[in-house]
């Protein structure tokens, strides 16, 4: 049995990232800009997450299997995005074939995370400390 689960963590004053487990197995990241942002997320070119490090996410990889799978079973969804929302499944949920990149997570000191604006623009963003402290507790009490 699952339930809904929506961790969500503050990165900068206009992007929040959440953790998301939507009444299935399956486990989302999701990156928002505020609504009050002016900048809007590229159109091709999607964020990259590195855990201590190492990569671990591309979500144009995401995007690629998405589309490929989306091309067999139109109803299959695992990557999502507009101007100001961007969200792929990163985990199958299930718990004894390995926790994938929710335990890499759970296991890291520090995850970067690149963006990429419609301005050309690129930032990365560190998450450690108490606020990745947080997502770590949040995401053992609620998702392992």
């Amino acid at each position: 049995m699952t339930s809904e689960v929506i961790i969500i963590q503050a990165i900068s004053d206009e992007l929040n990232m959440a953790i998301i487990r939507l009444n299935e197995p399956r486990v989302m990241i999701s990156f928002e800009l505020s609504k009050s942002s002016i900048r809007k997320f590229d159109q091709y070119r999607m964020p990259v997450i590195w855990i201590d490090g190492i990569l671990a996410i591309d979500f144009c990889d995401i995007k690629s299997l998405h589309d490929f799978q989306n091309s067999i079973d139109p109803m299959h969804v695992s990557f999502s995005k507009n101007d100001d929302y961007i969200s792929g499944v990163v985990w199958h949920g299930v718990k004894k074939e390995g926790t994938g990149v929710i335990g890499k997570i759970n296991e890291s000191s520090e995850v970067k995370i690149r963006f990429y604006f419609a301005d050309y623009d690129i930032e990365d963003y560190v998450i450690s400390g108490e606020e990745l402290g947080n997502i770590k507790k949040e995401t053992l009490e609620k998702l392992l």
